[in-house]
């Protein structure tokens, strides 16, 4: 096996020790990460300047899919799991009843808050312990592989 393979399989691993670790070590708990990231792009694309039309109806279940890659019925359940907790609401749009909006309720605006506030502290000691410098270096390569992975998706098109 080549380097290259070697060090792609070794990239890999550590980007999947470190989604697990960051998924796991902010929270107390209170939400699963599905559950977090789902309230953050409803919050996301009602705040979006691009989307106006979310900003007074609401967000529908199909741009949710699409926007993270997740198939409508994963959506669906996750969306019911939210409804159940009272983090979202469903609004059925009047002249087309088969449109439903989704809309984060004053519970999901406040659980979201905590858990946003409790990542941010979380990554601020990764900061701090990992230093200034160190941290920028990291920064620029994540935007550098960032870059890296848009020109290849321009490639497979």
């Amino acid at each position: 096996m080549d380097v290259s393979k070697d060090k792609s399989k070794e990239l890999l691993s550590v980007i999947t020790q470190i989604n697990k670790l960051a998924h796991n070590g902010f929270r107390k708990k209170n939400m699963p990460n599905r559950e977090f990231m789902l309230l953050k792009t409803i919050k996301y694309l009602k705040n979006s300047e691009s989307t106006n039309e979310y900003s007074s109806k609401g967000v529908k279940a199909s741009d949710l899919s699409k926007f993270l890659s997740v198939t409508k019925p994963a959506i669906s359940k996750l969306i019911n799991t939210l409804e159940e907790k009272g983090f979202v609401n469903r609004i059925t749009d009047k002249s087309d009843r088969r449109v439903v909006y989704i809309n984060i309720t004053e519970d999901g605006d406040q659980i979201l808050a905590e858990e946003t506030k409790m990542f941010e502290e979380f990554t601020h000691r990764i900061v701090e312990k990992m230093g200034e410098e160190d941290t920028d270096e990291m920064i620029r390569l994540f935007k550098k592989m960032y870059d890296t992975i848009i020109e290849m998706e321009c490639e497979y098109k």
